[in-house]
């Protein structure tokens, strides 16, 4: 499964479990996490990597979750959709 079809999964099961979820770009930042999911006032960032292993987390990226989280942000790194899967049900049962 490539990114593109684990994003396309991400965004289908967000809308069918009412969970708001937006493709995300920073203009002028490289390493923005690609997805924003909320739901009652929770919110997630995701980075999407290819289940193949392929993808990996460059340098801009890892600061950028890291600065995320030191703001205090939930930054997720999901490659699967059993990850996807899991990611909603947390979100819909905080």
């Amino acid at each position: 499964m490539s990114e593109k079809a684990l994003q396309k999964y991400l965004m289908l099961r967000a809308k069918t479990e009412g969970v708001y979820a937006r493709k995300m770009q920073a203009v002028g930042r490289v390493g923005f996490p690609d997805v924003l999911i909320a739901f009652k006032g929770v919110v997630i960032f995701i980075e999407l990597k290819s289940p193949t292993g392929k993808g990996r987390l460059s340098e801009m990226q890892i600061w950028e979750h890291t600065q995320l989280r030191m703001a205090g942000c939930d930054v997720r790194i999901i490659s699967t959709k059993d990850e996807v899967d899991n990611v909603i049900t947390y979100i819909t049962e905080v």
